[in-house]
Parts: structure tokens; C-alpha cells; sequence
């Protein structure tokens, strides 16, 4: 009934590769002017096939598992029919709430009553129909006869495979657009073999890291019963909602789980609502909030600058970014030169005393009060950034232009700090900004309220802030020029309320692509040649995706192979970071991290005696997903998961700490700010797990955080911050300033730096560089930037760079539920790696399976 998924799926896959295949400019080798001009020719029509094949591909592809409107035209309109089809694939899952809404019940095949209901309704609206939601609960006893049959189905669940992305189907799309048949299968292929070694690699170290981590916790003592889990359950399920639609006047009612269509709803109506006015009480929520820290007269005062809540439901496929636009940017921006980059930059950063937090949703910008360097809130904001009238993608562009690395006077000499930037002086009487924050409150039916922060910046730290006493505390133009450097900061916040579909990523990708159409034909009329004029008005169109981000919800399932035995049941919250920090004394290095805010998840109650364990190593998983999620777009930092999991044997000479245990940290060998934010987790009853005495790599990556009721699990950094950071060290000329940006994930810029500044630069673990290091770089930067061979290429692979990561995703999704080819056998492989795949392969999605899942070594 659906159009063909593999030949659709592989078209978009495909040919959004061949796109990043053709920029790439594997077919065109450095040649004479005149074999450039007639190659020039040949990529222009290369890159505008693969525009229109990746827009049919894109336009033909099923959008089942998101879009209510393409269901019901397969289907038809026939109320039976679309209440049959929602039955068949959408299985019932328990928690209070409208989650997911329509389109993320499509995108995982799950929900409860509510979210089931919601989606049954949006197809009938779309079919012609009136509706409206009914709700009331239900008896204990029809809940209990509701519960045997939903434990009879649940024992005979098969999931559905995935197709990996390469077959002759797409191979013979890409003859029909008249693209490199090789080059497309290449790209496939390498994205493949990449797949099946991240597998190979992690989902190993997954399960043993697991394991290891639920052996150093011992018996937690605190567990939440199987019952209590079984009875929330059952509270869920009471919650009944289901569907009347009207037709000819009558009101008929289509309840999902009843035996069918003509039965009617199991139990008459208390209330109906319109499926677009729910009561707030019968709504998830998230509410972000910016809350800013003033110090005066010796005591902190917080004050919430914006607040906005969201329902997760509406978030689907789109972020949430937050950003600051200083209030005093340089005018003369565009005309500085590379000799006095540094001077004016820290100028810059210098003059600001005033910012303005916002919230970008969509096309939707939110914030209207800006916030002083004293503290105060200021209502009515008068910037004189010439920057804020150009688009929010440009602001963000332009704030990337702070990637720079001093030339350096001494070749011998590690960069010269400034030294009146450690002068201190007392916090002025009006009032000093000391810290900023944002904070999410999850709010559930039923529940009490989730609330989590991240800070922006914290000038005061959390050891001083636990102590109470803020009488020694003092400014200093250091503390002042962190904090400038730190509003530069974006932030894209993803609120997922479902699982991510494998197809709607790729969707994404390629929509992402599609949107950039203008700016890849400009680009693609002179591939050799220089730099557009309008280069600044140019970039200034350019929209991308949050690849990372994406890629971490690809991920983080595929490699847990106790996936199917969890499942979403509140928003799951996470952000990707870039920010600035200054390196010795005239470097900026840009880092781009990934930070799990929440990722609590509900446990099948069929398995409610595995909870804690299963909990744990999705977690675990989550961690390392992190990591590689970012290892698509850069060499990552340590991060908790990878050097517990590197520990010789995984997690040898970690402790457990639990909720009591402060005073035991004064015995580890920690940093005072560490040893406060671990006492933070303990006093609010979590368990922790971590080095006794850290090496330099894990006081980095930081410890791992268990909720001992629960097994919730996540690895925290030492800094409240991402676990997983690429780190660039940018050499950006401002003639050339969006080309390296644009460059950055994949070209020789990124590479030659990263080479020299290891070979050259002493001290660079450290953050310093020497003028010699930083000279070697500016110079290689220069030449491989200035190579019109490589410019516009250039520009264009950093678009399509962040792609690779959502097609990884893919293909790792395939070889988990399909066991389609990907790991074959090439890399020698120990009995554990084989099992992982066969596992994988076989294990979790096979008919017949057992009602509970065994999980080796992992237990309360």
C-alpha cells in the first residue's frame, strides 16, 4: 500500500551522498586552468542532479512515521480503516500525559491512551471529520483484563527491519539522475564499514561497562520495587482517552483499545476536550528559564530574565537555540585584518556590559530584556550591534569569527597573558553579574517536577557558593573577560518526546540540504574560483542542523541491545554547545560539546524485575553515544564512559560513593569545585562512582551518577558541563572568515592545524602555544585557505559534513534490527566482538522472545 520504502530511503540516503561525494571534489584532481573551466562545467551539473534527485527522492519518500496527512492518503478516509491501521501499528506503552502528540506516536509506534487518541483524531481531521477527545477512567477490573492481554502481545512482538542503504536500487537511482555511480557506492559503502566499526568498538565496551559499573555499585539497597512500577503502570493505564468523530451529526466513538472499530469506548465519557485545548493538568511540559546571579552587599540575588514553556510534542524535528547578542559588537568588524585581530577582539570582549539572552524556536525569537554587567535587569534594551538586524544565522556566524589564534611575536616564548588581567578588585556597590544559568523544569502529571541547570558561566564556582561566605570574593578583568567570552556561547536545546525514525532523520538531512539550495548554486557555478564578494550576505542564508545533536538520538538506542525494553515516557532533554575559551594568552579555541540534561526513560513493565539494570545501561549507553556522536566531526576529549571503559579492566580502581558519603570526599583527589558539585549529587540522594585518585585524563571526563531508586545513569563532567567536546584551534583571517568556518569539520585547515600545533606547540594539552606553533599554523592556514582548488568545496563539505553522522545512524540502525551487511568478518574479531553482532543481529528482535530480558551481570 506504501510506495516502496527501500528504493525511496535510498534515493534520499544516496544522493544526499552523492552530493557530499561530489563537493568533496574526488573527481577533480588539481589540474591546468583550462581542465578546471571544463571540470567547472561537469560539477555544476553534478551538484544540480544531485539537487533534483535528493528533492524527488525527498518529495516520493514515505513519511508514514511523521506525517498524519500522507497516512491518510494511503489509507483512505474511512474511519475504520484509519482506526484499524493505528491499532495494528501503534503498540500501548504507560504514562501520564500528552507526550508525544500525533506525529511522534507515528515516529516510534508507541504512546499511551492519550497520545494514541491524539493521533487517531488528526487522522480523521485530515480525513474530512469532526473530533473530539473523550476521557474517563476505567474500572480496576477492565484494567486487569486489559493487563493480561497487553502481556500476551507483548511476548509476540516483532520489531521491523530496517534497510541499510546500499543495493542496487540505489545504485540505478543514481544512473537515472546521470550521477558517479562508483563515487555514490563509495560513499555508501565507507558509511557502512563505518557503521559496523562503531559497533563493533562500542557496543562491546556497552554492555561490559555495564556490567563493571553495576558490580562497583553492589547491592543498592534502595531499589524501586517491581510492583511499584507495575502499579504506576496500571494508574496509567486507568487514565483512558479515546476518539468521537462526527459524521452526520452523530458522535461515534472509536476507543483503541477495544476489540475493534464498532465495539465502542470501554466506559462512558467524564469529559471531552478538543484535541487542540487540552487542560494543562493532561499536559507534558518543559520550561526553560535564563536566570541570572547578582552579587550585592555581600549577598546573591537571582533574577529569571526569560521564561518560556513548551509542550515537547510541538518541538518535533526543530530546536530550540539560545544565544546572547552583546549590546556593543565593533562596527568596523568586517574590515579587520589579521594584525590587528587580537587587539580589537579583546577590545571587544572587553567593552561589553550588556546583553541580551534569547530563545530562538523556528522562526519565533523570545526575549526582550537584556541583562548589565552589575546584575540588574534592563527592560527596555537599546543595542548598537550592528549584527542584530541581520538574521539569527548570521549573528551566530559572526559570533564564530572569535576563533582566532595570535601570530605571536617570540618564536621561542610561550603567547604573552595579559597582565593587568588578574589585578583584583572588590565587586562594585551596584551590584556585580556573577553567574548565569539556564534551567529546565520537566513537569508530568502525576509527578513531582523535574528541575536540572547548566550554567552559562559561574564567577563565584561551586565550592565558595557551598560554603556560604562571600566576604573574600573579588572581580578581576580575568573574571570580567570570562564572562564575556562565555555570553558568546550558543546553545541548541533538543526536547525529544519520542525516539527518532531512522527515515525522518535522513528527511532532515535532507531538507537541510534543500534549504541551502541557493547558496550551493552560487557556489557551484566557479567551484575554483575565489571567494564570493557578497560572501557576507551569502553565508548569511546558509541554515544547517544540529548534526551532533541528531546523531547522539540516532545513537544512543543502537547501541544499548536492551533498547526494546525501554521506552520514552517524559521529554528527553539535551543540548550542543559551542563556546570560547581562551587558551594561554591569545588563542581562542572553539569547542562543540554534547550535554544530557535529562534522560530518565520508562521500563517496560513486563520487565519491571530487571528495571535498575536496564536503566543503567541505557545510560551507559547514552554516554558513549555522546562520544561517538561527536567522533563524526572531530577528535573528541575523554569522556566518563570512554576511560572507565579503557581502565584495563573496565572501572579498575573506581569507587562507589553513596548518599551520606561526604565526608569520605575529602579523601579523594579531587579539585574543591569537583568534590562540591559531587556533594551536590549525594545530598539529593544520588549514587556516584568515580576515581579515587584521578589521573589528569579522568579529572576531565569527570563521574558517573546513578539514582540508587532507580538506576538512572548518566556520565557528568567535573564542570556541570557536556561529556563529550571537539576542540578546534581555528586560524581565521577575516577576508576568509566564513570559508574556514565552513570548513571546519572537514577540511585541510582543520587538519593541518590540529598537526602542527601537536608537533610544534609546547604545552598544548595544557591550553598554551608557543609564537613558533602559532605561526606554523597561521602560515599553513593562509596557504590552504587561499588554494582556490579547495575554497568553495570547502564551504559547501562543511554543510554537508554533519550528514555522514545522521546516515551513520541509519546504518547503524540496520545492522542492529536487520542484521543487513556492515561488520563481514574484515577486522579480526574476539568471541565477545562476534557475539555483539550476532546479538545485535538476532537477539532482541526475534518472534517468540522471552517476556523478560536476561541482562548478565547487571542487577540491583
Amino acid at each position: 500500500m506504501f510506495l516502496s520504502r527501500t528504493l525511496n530511503r535510498c534515493v534520499t540516503a544516496a544522493l544526499t551522498s552523492a552530493l557530499t561525494f561530489v563537493w568533496s571534489g574526488a573527481p577533480y584532481a588539481q589540474t591546468s586552468a583550462a581542465l578546471q573551466d571544463q571540470q567547472a562545467l561537469v560539477f555544476a551539473d553534478q551538484v544540480k542532479a544531485s539537487l533534483l534527485a535528493l528533492e524527488d527522492g525527498d518529495r516520493d519518500a514515505p513519511r508514514d512515521h511523521w506525517d498524519p496527512q500522507y497516512v491518510v492518503d494511503q489509507i483512505g478516509i474511512e474511519p475504520a480503516d484509519l482506526y484499524a491501521w493505528v491499532q495494528t501499528n501503534v503498540a500501548f506503552v504507560p504514562y501520564l500525559g500528552a507526550l508525544r502528540g500525533a506525529e511522534g506516536v507515528l515516529m516510534d509506534r508507541v504512546g499511551n491512551s492519550l497520545d494514541q487518541s491524539m493521533l487517531l483524531a488528526a487522522l480523521l481531521t485530515n480525513a474530512g471529520y469532526p473530533t473530539r477527545l473523550a476521557h474517563a477512567k476505567l474500572p480496576s477490573a477492565t484494567v486487569e483484563g486489559l493487563w493480561t492481554s497487553l502481556a500476551a502481545a507483548r511476548t509476540a512482538q516483532t520489531a521491523a527491519a530496517v534497510v541499510a542503504p546500499k543495493n542496487a536500487s540505489l545504485l540505478d537511482a543514481a544512473d537515472l539522475y546521470g550521477l558517479d555511480r562508483n563515487g555514490v557506492g563509495e560513499v555508501i559503502d565507507k558509511t557502512n564499514a563505518d557503521a559496523a566499526q562503531v559497533f563493533v568498538d562500542l557496543a562491546p565496551n556497552v554492555g561490559a561497562a555495564s556490567a563493571a559499573l553495576a558490580h562497583i555499585l553492589g547491592p543498592a539497597g534502595v531499589v524501586e520495587p517491581a510492583g511499584t512500577i507495575v502499579a504506576a503502570a496500571k494508574v496509567a493505564l486507568s487514565d483512558h482517552w479515546w476518539v468521537e468523530y462526527q459524521d452526520n451529526g452523530t458522535w461515534t466513538g472509536l476507543d483503541l483499545m477495544a476489540p475493534d472499530a464498532a465495539s465502542g469506548a470501554l466506559v462512558a465519557a467524564a469529559d471531552t476536550f478538543d484535541p487542540a485545548a487540552l487542560p494543562e493538568a493532561s499536559e507534558q511540559r518543559v520550561t526553560v528559564r535564563v536566570i541570572a546571579e547578582q552579587l550585592k552587599d555581600g549577598t546573591l540575588n537571582q533574577k529569571v530574565v526569560l521564561e518560556q514553556a513548551m509542550k515537547p510534542r510541538d518541538l518535533l524535528g526543530t530546536t530550540m537555540g539560545f544565544r546572547h547578542f552583546p549590546m556593543a559588537w565593533p562596527q568596523d568588524w568586517p574590515q579587520m585584518t589579521p594584525d590587528d585581530v587580537q587587539i580589537k577582539l579583546r577590545a571587544a570582549l572587553y567593552a561589553q556590559t550588556e546583553w541580551l539572552p534569547v530563545l530562538t524556536v523556528g522562526d519565533t525569537v523570545l526575549g526582550s530584556a537584556g541583562i548589565l554587567d552589575t546584575g540588574e535587569i534592563d527592560p527596555t534594551p537599546h543595542p548598537v550591534n550592528p549584527f542584530v538586524q541581520m538574521t539569527t544565522a548570521m549573528i551566530g556566524m559572526v559570533s564564530k569569527a572569535t576563533d582566532v589564534l595570535a601570530t605571536g611575536a617570540d618564536n621561542d616564548q610561550l603567547l604573552a597573558a595579559d597582565p593587568e588581567l588578574d589585578i583584583p578588585r572588590p565587586p562594585r556597590a551596584e551590584g556585580e553579574l556573577v553567574s548565569e544559568r539556564l534551567e529546565f523544569t520537566i513537569s508530568r502529571p502525576g509527578a513531582d517536577p523535574i528541575v536540572t541547570s547548566r550554567d552559562v558561566f559561574d564567577l563565584v564556582g561551586p565550592d565558595a557558593r557551598a560554603k556560604g561566605d562571600l566576604s573574600s570574593f573579588t572581580m578581576s578583568g580575568q573574571k570580567a573577560l570570562d564572562r564575556s567570552i562565555a555570553m558568546l556561547e550558543e546553545s541548541e536545546i533538543q526536547v525529544l518526546a519520542s525516539k527518532l525514525d531512522p527515515d525522518f532523520l535522513i528527511h532532515l538531512g535532507a531538507q537541510s540540504a534543500l534549504q541551502n539550495r541557493p547558496v550551493l548554486d552560487d557556489l557551484s557555478k566557479d567551484p575554483f574560483g575565489k571567494l564570493p564578494s557578497n560572501y557576507m550576505e551569502l553565508f548569511s542564508k546558509l541554515t544547517g542542523l544540529p548534526y551532533a545533536l541528531y546523531g547522539l538520538a540516532s545513537l544512543r538506542f543502537s547501541l544499548n541491545n536492551y533498547s526494546d525494553w525501554v521506552y520514552v515516557d517524559r521529554p528527553v532533554v539535551v543540548l550542543q554547545h559551542t563556546r570560547l575559551r581562551r587558551a594561554g594568552g591569545g588563542d581562542f579555541l572553539a569547542g562543540v560539546s554534547l550535554d544530557i540534561v535529562e534522560n530518565g526513560i520508562g521500563v517496560d513493565p513486563f520487565a519491571a524485575d530487571n528495571a535498575f539494570g536496564l536503566r543503567l545501561s541505557q545510560g551507559v549507553a547514552d554516554t558513549f553515544a555522546e562520544a561517538a556522536a561527536l567522533q563524526q566531526i572531530g577528535t573528541v576529549q575523554p569522556n566518563v564512559a570512554s576511560v572507565f571503559a579503557g581502565s584495563g579492566q573496565p572501572g579498575a580502581g573506581w569507587i562507589a560513593l553513596r548518599p551520606g558519603d561526604q565526608p569520605l570526599l575529602g579523601s579523594v583527589g579531587w579539585n574543591a569545585d569537583a568534590k562540591a558539585r559531587m556533594a551536590q549529587d549525594l545530598a539529593i540522594g544520588n549514587m556516584l562512582v568515580l576515581p579515587a585518585v584521578p589521573t589528569a585524563e579522568q579529572q576531565i571526563a569527570g563521574w558517573w551518577r546513578i539514582d540508587p531508586a532507580t538506576g538512572q545513569t548518566l556520565g557528568v563532567s567535573a564542570t556541570g558541563h557536556g561529556q563529550a567536546m571537539v576542540e578546534y584551534a581555528l586560524i581565521i583571517i577575516i577576508e576568509t572568515m566564513m570559508a574556514a568556518a565552513q570548513c571546519a569539520l572537514e577540511a585541510s585547515l582543520t587538519k593541518a592545524l590540529e598537526k602542527t600545533l601537536a608537533e610544534k606547540a609546547a604545552g598544548a594539552d595544557s591550553g598554551k602555544a608557543t609564537g613558533a606553533g602559532v605561526k606554523a599554523g597561521f602560515e599553513q592556514a593562509k596557504k590552504d585557505v587561499g588554494n582556490a582548488s579547495l575554497r568553495n568545496r570547502c564551504m559547501a563539505l562543511g554543510m554537508f559534513a554533519g550528514f555522514k553522522s545522521l546516515l551513520l545512524g541509519f546504518a547503524m540502525h540496520a545492522i542492529r534490527t536487520a542484521g543487513n551487511k556492515g561488520y563481514d568478518g574484515s577486522k579480526p574479531a574476539d568471541s565477545w566482538e562476534r557475539n555483539a553482532i550476532n546479538n545485535a543481529r538476532n537477539g532482541s528482535n526475534t518472534p517468540g522472545r522471552p517476556s523478560t530480558p536476561t541482562l548478565p551481570g547487571i542487577a540491583p
